[in-house]
């Protein structure tokens, strides 16, 4: 997973945490709440996350879309490598930097 990934995920769990606990330590306004209020909440939250899950079906695209890049590139790259060699040259080195990958 991404790092926005996460970052997407994190933000949903801490809007929901940030609604739910407030509920849950004061239950006797929670049962002060009428039908209307829970009705908002509830539509709040549904929006949220639908706004939230089009967000991380989007990162999830460009993930994939990165990810078919690099091997492109990558079997480009040893194209290249075999095609220097052909010529008797010798590639230059690439050094990557090292990336944290999440999972």
């Amino acid at each position: 997973m991404s790092e926005a990934l996460i970052v997407a995920i994190i933000a949903l769990l801490g809007s929901v945490v940030a609604i739910v606990v407030p509920l849950l330590k004061k239950p006797h306004e929670t049962k002060k709440l009428d039908a209307e209020t829970v009705k908002l909440y509830t539509e709040a939250m549904e929006k949220a996350q639908q706004t939230f899950m089009a967000r991380i079906d989007n990162l999830e695209r460009r993930i994939e879309a990165v990810e078919e890049e690099n091997e492109r590139l990558t079997d480009w790259a040893e194209r290249l490598v075999v095609q220097v060699k052909s010529y008797g040259g010798v590639p230059v080195r690439i050094t990557l930097p090292k990336v944290k990958v999440y999972k």
